[in-house]
């Protein structure tokens, strides 16, 4: 089935289908030619505004996941070592090495679709809301990918201090 290009008409701002030749909501008479350039345009926008809402939900919720596991293997940490012998902090050692393992997947991962979206969409241009939120989704998402990082850095400190303190 073929899909319903659909664009902004240039007087009202009201969604449109390509093939109109008057507005719908206005009544402003349309340039069959130019639809078919706006359609397009249209397409990409909201591709971008698809992309860039996954980008930012999936940075995010990673966060949220990556921080709940790190809490818990921290906690289980501090539990263990009060009572700690050299075997299981080599454990714990092992588990929060794994659980940084899953944090560097999960930042490389929202580096290539960042990357990805800003190589696709990042030079696109307009005033359409669509766009402008799909902009402000990808903004959203870099904070994310900082406070990943930055707890991935402390996180390898703890790491290090555990299993210095082993030996």
């Amino acid at each position: 089935m073929a899909k319903i290009q659909t664009y902004r008409c240039p007087t009202c701002g009201e969604m449109i289908v390509a093939t109109a030749t008057q507005c719908r909501f206005c009544g402003a008479g349309l340039d069959p030619a130019t639809a078919v350039g706006r359609a397009a345009h249209q397409a990409q926008v909201n591709a971008a505004a698809g992309e860039a809402h996954t980008a930012r939900t999936t940075a995010w919720g990673a966060l949220g996941v990556l921080g709940a596991i790190w809490f818990v293997v921290t906690r289980l940490g501090a539990a263990a070592s009060r009572s700690a012998t050299n075997d299981v902090v080599a454990a714990l050692a092992g588990l929060w090495v794994l659980v940084a393992g899953v944090a560097v997947v999960v930042m490389v991962v929202q580096v290539v679709v960042l990357a990805r979206w800003q190589r696709r969409y990042g030079r696109l241009e307009g005033s359409s809301p669509e766009l402008l939120e799909a902009k402000q989704s990808v903004r959203q998402a870099y904070p994310a990918l900082g406070i990943t990082v930055l707890g991935l850095l402390v996180y390898m400190g703890i790491i290090v201090s555990a299993v210095s303190s082993v030996r």
